[in-house]
């Protein structure tokens, strides 16, 4: 709940009304005994002050009107003044249901790296709401950006740079043959600043972020820990659609269930594909990806032998993955380091 000042000023209007108001209504008939009457007596004075109430309010309807052919405005006011009585429980639980509704725990409510408590059935509902208001902790959960593949380095940390995007490279002395070994990660409107980091393929896509790591990255420097980038195919029984709704509401909330070491994880669903380069080499072509995800974890020790909590758990995602995605075609998971920019 937050304390605003209209919020406080309702407080305190309601409380001179109840100090002026319904005081009387306490002591009313105590003192009629006090003065002598008796208990039947003195309960009859509450009665009293209703039916006064209402005649009250009739005749200053009529003294201000002067015709009581508008005695239906004054059965209307008190109609609303009798609804704004039967708010007062509402105003006065308000505040204690609603941080108890935000303070559930669930797979968008917690740090990455600690499972949630829910069964995966709960956790499954729980992300199609959460997803479906694309908030995270003070960022933007999902917005369109502008995903590029290559090949150098070099390239792609200059053009991070100058867009002031995020760069994912793999390591210079990794020798085995990837499909693509940096990701440019930004939003621009001009495709032509992207170019020289873009040797293998370009894509629009929406990033979902699942969670976030709790260690903010030092623009221009290595981020914290390293991240493995796992181009997605859709399975070939599924249409993109299809596989994407699974891949967000179900494999989500399962990741963040038996990865419990990945402290950030970020989906970037293909929206368009832009371009693919045709290695010129070789004559392969990247096929055209339904998406990239992003598994980071806090060391490599800790991606290389803790990606999964135990045997079960690889078992759970395998058999997940390949109900919505053709991991025969999809490319080598890339490891890599993020600059961000």
């Amino acid at each position: 709940m937050q304390w605003t000042a209209p919020f406080l000023l309702i407080i305190a209007a309601y409380g001179l009304t109840w100090l002026t108001v319904f005081v009387p209504f306490v002591h009313a008939a105590a003192f009629a005994e006090e003065l002598g009457a008796s208990e039947v007596s003195a309960a009859t004075v509450l009665s009293a002050m209703g039916v006064g109430g209402i005649l009250g309010r009739l005749a200053s309807a009529h003294s201000v009107v002067g015709s009581p052919s508008l005695w239906p405005a004054a059965v209307l006011f008190g109609w609303s003044y009798g609804g704004s009585v039967a708010l007062f429980p509402a105003l006065q639980l308000v505040p204690a249901v609603r941080p108890v509704e935000r303070a559930r725990p669930g797979f968008r409510d917690r740090p990455c790296g600690q499972p949630p408590k829910r069964c995966a059935t709960g956790l499954r509902a729980l992300a199609r709401r959460r997803l479906a208001r694309r908030t995270t902790r003070g960022k933007t959960a999902g917005m369109l950006e502008i995903v590029v593949l290559g090949n150098d380095i070099d390239a792609a940390l200059a053009v991070a740079s100058d867009v002031g995007g995020t760069a994912l490279v793999a390591d210079r002395d990794d020798q085995r043959e990837l499909a693509f070994r940096t990701i440019v990660r930004a939003s621009v409107d001009d495709l032509g600043r992207l170019e020289p980091a873009a040797s293998v393929a370009t894509f629009v896509c929406f990033r979902r972020v699942i969670c976030q790591r709790d260690r903010q990255a030092t623009p221009g420097q290595p981020s914290p820990g390293f991240t493995a980038a796992f181009g997605l195919l859709a399975h070939p029984d599924l249409t993109h659609t299809q596989a994407d709704t699974h891949w967000r509401d179900v494999h989500a909330p399962l990741a963040l269930t038996h990865h419990a070491a990945m402290w950030d994880y970020t989906q970037l669903s293909v929206v368009d594909t832009i371009k693919i380069n045709t290695d010129s080499s070789s004559g392969s072509t990247l096929p055209p990806l339904d998406g990239i995800a992003l598994c980071a974890f806090r060391s490599m020790e800790d991606l290389r032998t803790k990606f999964f909590n135990n045997d079960e758990s690889r078992q759970a995602i395998i058999a997940d993955i390949t109900s919505f995605a053709d991991t025969k075609r999809s490319p080598q998971r890339l490891i890599a380091t993020e600059h961000t920019f």
